[in-house]
């Protein structure tokens, strides 16, 4: 099944602030791209900028069978900036940056487990 930005963006949004890092949003993306039937591959490699100053040696995101990305979870690391990738994109959308890595086999999550990783983390100021 092949799916618009939209549809991806409404069956995702829900985990855009869950609080977890690139692992835990790659699985909880995952569960929910298995659970609509919508093709893809998970990820698990490093993400460099074309110069090699910048980047993520592990890291996990999620590929769609058209090429395109799904990541939310860079900027957690590499800084909140437009040229740092964000989202549901095609790889040419952010040309100074490189993924490579390798397809691994993610486990889809329970339902209860899914409701436990988007449980806000209490502070203890």
């Amino acid at each position: 099944m092949s799916s618009t930005d939209e549809e991806l963006l409404q069956l995702l949004a829900q985990y855009v602030e869950a609080p977890v890092e690139c692992d835990g949003f790659a699985l909880l993306a995952h569960t929910a791209l298995v659970r609509a039937g919508i093709e893809h591959f998970c990820l698990y490699g490093r993400l460099e900028s074309q110069d090699g100053n910048r980047g993520i040696p592990a890291h996990f995101w999620i590929e769609l069978v058209d090429g395109r990305i799904i990541d939310y979870r860079a900027r957690m690391w590499l800084g909140a900036l437009d040229s740092v990738p964000h989202g549901i994109f095609d790889a040419n959308t952010f040309p100074e940056w490189t993924y490579q890595g390798e397809h691994v086999a993610l486990p889809t999550l329970h339902p209860a487990l899914v409701e436990i990783m988007m449980t806000p983390i209490p502070s203890f100021d």
